[in-house]
């Protein structure tokens, strides 16, 4: 087998990289040529660095590395600190980043290689990425929960908050504010000072962080989410609606601003509002009727004089 030149490993090494840190790279094949010759590994932990250096920053478009960018001296530095150590694989732990969406109205189960389990609601965006002693988590929209049972903390990012969170369960929301939500069911979470332990929710906003006590309708609608249903518990009407358009793709809409205020109470389907709209209709004498996209709802006697 020819031996390959420096050149050839530094391209090979970058575009596991790119792979890798958009998510798209198969890490069981990676692992298999990182494992095959130690200078793979030395090649990839030199790359990464380079990849750090020029401040990859998250989102921002790939750079391309080769191997004018990496002198032959260090690469050996690094070839020899690899294997020293021990440590093959340690730029691919310490740089490469995953991610993982919902559409409208899809959940997922994501279990990650360090022990996180993440399920993701309707409408969400997650990235996540683990090094020795640390592991980073960002919810970019929606709505997820978390588990894990041992190992280094989670430093969440939720769109502008950050939060500490020690092994355990969780369940965080991003909601249309801009403030995170996050109800502590095992573990303790902290943001700016404030921590919350099980059977509290942390919220953080413009105004800072604060544990609020959680109770019984906030502990069912974080369960009944993981079960495809929506839990209602004393809820006006229009937020119940907000809520149930997070899922649908078509909206309902209140045709009648008198009636949301309507507090309700009960457990749907989360796909699919048919029984929703029926109960209302039962319970409120409220119709529901399709118009120009959306399912509007309103009193009987307001539909009737149409």
């Amino acid at each position: 087998m020819a031996r390959e030149e420096q050149p050839d490993l530094i391209e090979a090494a970058a575009a596991w990289l790119v792979a890798l840190d958009s998510g798209s790279g198969d890490r069981a094949a990676f692992e298999r040529w990182r494992d095959a010759d130690p200078r793979h590994a030395a090649a990839f932990a030199q790359v990464a660095a380079t990849w750090s250096r020029l401040g990859s920053a998250r989102g921002a478009m790939p750079v391309q590395v080769t191997a004018t960018d990496i002198s032959r001296r260090r690469w050996m530095q690094a070839a020899s600190a690899v294997l020293a150590l021990g440590m093959v694989g340690v730029g691919t732990r310490a740089v490469a980043r995953s991610s993982a969406e919902t559409a409208i109205g899809e959940r997922r189960t994501i279990r990650c290689d360090d022990g996180l389990r993440l399920d993701l609601n309707t409408d969400t965006a997650v990235a996540w990425r683990s090094a020795f002693d640390s592991r980073q988590l960002w919810l970019d929209q929606g709505e997820m929960a978390l588990e894990f049972a041992t190992g280094p903390a989670v430093a969440l990012s939720a769109g502008d908050h950050r939060v500490q969170c020690q092994p355990g369960s969780y369940n965080a929301r991003l909601l249309s504010d801009g403030a995170l939500d996050m109800l502590v069911l095992r573990g303790r979470a902290t943001a700016s000072g404030a921590s919350a332990t099980a059977g509290q929710r942390l919220v953080v906003d413009r105004g800072g962080a604060r544990a609020l006590a959680a109770g019984i309708a906030d502990h069912d609608r974080a369960e009944a989410w993981l079960r495809g249903e929506l839990a209602f518990t004393d809820q006006p009407l229009a937020t119940a609606v907000a809520d149930y358009n997070r899922y649908l793709t078509t909206p309902l809409q209140i045709a009648d601003p008198g009636i949301g205020d309507i507090r309700l109470g009960g457990r749907f389907t989360s796909r699919d509002a048919t029984d929703f709209l029926a109960a209302l209709a039962a319970s409120f004498d409220l119709r529901s009727y399709r118009q120009d996209g959306r399912i509007l709802i309103a009193r009987a006697k307001k539909r009737a004089a149409e």
